[in-house]
């Protein structure tokens, strides 16, 4: 009986352990997802002036989306890493783009557009090409 007893309660033993391991891990999930949500969120909200005037219009913006990717660099793969470095250099084509087109008459004005056209398209290049 004895023998009996002790292998009902270590059977129990290891159902508890169990349960608890899988509790943990599930909150170890939950909280990775609610820090990706918080760093997708600072993202999102960063862009707001892009999604509304299509531009950075000032550097406190510039800074806002490179803090914002800074903060969800280490909580996302490879492939969102990369995603995010296009991203900040994009912003800063945009941050720059405003200033530049304030004046079009500048004589430098269309040597920047050829400029960063070929940068953008080298950035979109190397950003696909691991994926093939």
């Amino acid at each position: 009986m004895s023998a009996w007893a002790t292998t009902v309660i270590s059977g129990l033993v290891f159902l508890v352990t169990f349960m608890q391991w899988r509790t943990a891990h599930t909150k170890v999930l939950l909280d990775l997802f609610e820090k990706r949500n918080a760093a997708y969120n600072g993202v999102v909200d960063s862009m707001r002036p892009v999604f509304r005037d299509g531009t950075l219009h000032e550097m406190k913006d510039f800074w806002a989306l490179r803090r914002a990717i800074d903060d969800a660099f280490f909580l996302f793969g490879d492939d969102v890493r990369v995603l995010l470095r296009e991203l900040i250099g994009l912003g800063a084509t945009l941050s720059s783009a405003s200033g530049v087109m304030k004046n079009t008459g500048n004589a430098d004005y269309h040597e920047w557009v050829a400029k960063t056209t070929m940068r953008s398209l080298v950035l979109r290049r190397s950003a696909t090409s691991w994926q093939s």
